[in-house]
């Protein structure tokens, strides 16, 4: 009885544990689909090709997120290394209890 119990629980969630690249994937993916649906069909009314619209649009995006990555990063990285160096200090502050 206990060893079904154990099965029972175990199985779906071992599943889980193979499957969760596989789920994650299919996760964007549709995540992606719906976000960038409403411009892909505006561009379709306009007769342009659906192919076209989507790798373009997807190509837009990548961009964006380029963009961003080297606005926030850019600042970020002479901040991290401050950090790193003034680490040291802060935990022998810790340590003496200062």
């Amino acid at each position: 009885m206990a060893l079904g119990m154990v099965l029972a629980v175990a199985a779906p969630l071992g599943f889980l544990v193979l499957a969760q690249s596989a789920l994650t994937l299919l996760a964007v993916a549709s995540l992606s689909r719906a976000g960038s649906n409403r411009a892909v069909e505006f561009f379709r009314r306009r007769r342009v090709g659906r192919g076209l619209v989507v790798a373009t649009v997807y190509v837009v995006v990548v961009i964006i997120f380029a963009v961003l990555a080297v606005v926030f990063i850019t600042p970020l990285a002479p901040q991290i290394n401050h950090f790193i160096k003034a680490l040291a200090g802060l935990v022998a502050n810790l340590t003496r209890g200062a």
